[in-house]
This record gives C-alpha cells, structure tokens and sequence, in this order.
C-alpha cells in the first residue's frame, strides 16, 4: 500500500495521433504499430469528492475504468472522485482519443495521490482496458497495440509535414483493429517494419513515404476509401514522399519533406478545391517535444 498523499485535485494532459506511420500483423501474429504523434490532446481533471463513487463524463466509460485500474495499480483504496474531460481530439477518426482519455486519466489519478507511472505501467493498464495507441512512449516508437510492449524506440525524429485530410466518417476503431491478415499480409507487414526499421537508421525521407504508403495501400484491402486514389495522384503531382493513413479511422496524410513547405502549401489549396472530406489539418515537425505541431486547420 503506496503512502497516500492526497492532493485535492490534479490534472494531466496526453497527446494524440495522427493515424499511424505503418500498421499491421507480423508473420508471428503480432498486431502492432509505428505512431504518429501530435500535440493536439486530451486534459483530464481529477478531483476528490466525500463518497465512494467516481463519477466520469457520460458515454465514455474507460475513463472510469482507468481510474479504477490505476487506483488497483497503485493498491490504493478506491475512493470518490470526480473526473471531467476537455479534448481536441475527435472520436472515431482515428487520432488516439480513447487511448489519450485512458492515459490522461491515469496520470491525473496518479497525481491526485502525488505518485508518477512511467510509460511501462500506463502501457500495462491501457492493455487491461483496450487495444492500445503507444503514445504512452516519448517520440516516435514501433508498439505492439495487443501486448502492451515498446517494440522499438527511434531516435530519429523525421523532419516531416503532414497534410491531413479528415473524411467525415466515424469509424469504430475497437472492432477494427484485431481484423485477421493472412500469410501474406503478414509477410508484408514484416517487410513494412524492416523498411520503415532502415529509412529511420539511414534518415532518408523518401524510404519512410514508400514504407508508409505500403503500409496503407495494403489497409484499402481492409477499409477502403474512395478519395485514397485521388489523394494519391496528388501526392504525386506534388513531389510528396508519400501518404499515411489511419488504419482503423478517417484520415489520409499527404506526407513531404520540410524543407518542401511551398509543395505541401500548394497541396493544401488543391485539397480545398476538390472539396472532399470535412477537415484539412497541417501539422509540423517539433523536435522540442517530438510530436507534429498543429500549424492549419480548415473546416469544410
């Protein structure tokens, strides 16, 4: 039994994604993925109350079940707390908002009792509630989403921007990510983490796009859109590196190098004109905190 501490209320913020650089099953049945990180995020704020009961925003169920899960984790007698939520995030689109609501609400309950979990515990607890994001782990990171384990670290921060195009879908993600890959979906998925492993050793941008575009070429087998061909041909009109996606969500990412921001502004104008999808985001490098920074949004 952990020293109780108590504070009278604590906050915590967790940050999202956008979609995922690769994702998939390896050939010895692994589900993981490379995140994508982003400063756009979650606040969770957690405060004391005289009763038993943890009262949490409506319709949103883990949230409790992370304050349950850590006040298990941290052996501490459960007590009455109430939890209210304010996210950027949208739900269902693939940005890593449940995993943002489960991780903020562990941080907060944590603090309230002045403890601190480290990525491995928030990684454990997320795993007893759902298949989770990794973005429990600072910076981009190979994660299996099932397991709950880093399954690498990369130093490499890629000097890239993201030209994201929300589709004005909403997308169930829990009933998509555990779908079944056969033998050779699966020897892809190897091959896209050995190349996506290599572009980031050697830095080279353009092995990234070509990794990141297989990864979400092979996902069109899975849940297809039918604006992916025509943002690809843009992607090519542009000189971008390649594309992205949400594999279990709403978004396509026309990905370029930094240095190609003139490219990438060019893009955004012809995205604007096919009016398509709902939201058109912009998100940049930022290697002070190794996520992409939100710089534009539009609403269509």
């Amino acid at each position: 039994m952990v020293e109780q501490k108590t504070k009278a209320s604590h906050w915590a913020f967790h940050r999202g994604t956008n979609g995922e650089f690769i994702q998939g099953q390896c050939s010895d049945g692994t589900y993981f993925h490379v995140t994508f990180p982003i400063t756009l995020g979650t606040q969770i704020v957690v405060e004391r109350m005289d009763s038993d009961c943890i009262r949490f925003p409506e319709g949103m169920p883990k949230i409790g079940q992370a304050a349950r899960e850590t006040l298990s984790w941290l052996a501490i007698k459960e007590s009455g707390l109430n939890i209210t939520r304010n996210s950027k995030l949208p739900v269902g689109k693939g940005m890593g908002s449940s995993t943002a609501d489960i991780i903020a609400t562990s941080k907060a309950v944590a603090g309230l009792f002045s403890q601190r979990l480290n990525a491995e515990e928030l990684a454990a607890i997320a795993t007893k509630i759902e298949i989770s994001d990794g973005t429990m782990f600072d910076g981009v990171v190979c994660f299996a989403t099932h397991k709950g384990e880093l399954m690498a670290r990369f130093p490499w921060f890629p000097p890239l921007i993201a030209i994201t195009l929300e589709l004005g879908i909403t997308i169930n993600t829990s009933q998509c990510v555990s779908r079944t890959y056969d033998a050779h979906q699966q020897s892809l998925c190897d091959s896209f983490i050995l190349e996506f492993n290599r572009s980031m050793e050697q830095k080279d941008l353009m092995a990234l796009g070509q990794a990141t575009t297989r990864s979400a070429d092979l996902n069109q087998s899975f849940l297809p859109f039918k604006e992916y061909s025509e943002l690809k041909n843009l992607a090519k009109q542009y000189n971008a590196i390649g594309l992205s996606i949400a594999h279990t969500g709403s978004l396509i990412s026309i990905l370029f190098a930094e240095k190609d921001l003139f490219e990438a502004q060019k893009a955004v104008t012809a995205i604007s004109d096919l009016k398509i999808g709902k939201q058109l985001f912009m998100f940049k490098p930022n290697a002070n905190v190794n996520c992409y920074e939100l710089c534009f949004e539009q609403t269509f």
